[in-house]
């Protein structure tokens, strides 16, 4: 297997056993939320992650066709990066107690 193909396979993985819980216990039952909770977690985490190490642009080719992991890592990803933007802004890491023009 090829790094591009493992990307995403916990979240993937976990996404489709939320779905097996969803037909055995409903979908309102705490099973199913619980796994499905978990496996948008792990695609945010996989997002700030790939962030940081990668530099990936694009989320995992295994969570194409669901929306729920793609704006999972989308978010993620977007987190490390705005988190990264305002660990380097002057501003933000002034200790004046003025709040930053750019970042509030």
């Amino acid at each position: 297997m090829t790094e591009s193909f493992i990307r995403g396979i916990e979240a993937r993985t976990l996404l489709a056993q939320a779905n097996v819980l969803s037909v055995i216990h409903g979908a309102d039952s705490h099973h199913y939320w619980d796994v499905l909770y978990e496996a948008i977690n792990v695609a945010a985490i996989d997002g700030r992650h790939e962030y940081a190490t990668h530099g990936y642009r694009d989320a995992p080719r295994l969570f194409a066709g669901e929306p729920l992991l793609v704006n999972a890592w989308k978010n993620g990803w977007a987190t490390a990066r705005d988190m990264d933007e305002i660990s380097h802004c002057s501003s933000c890491q002034a200790a004046d107690g003025d709040p930053c023009p750019m970042h509030g």
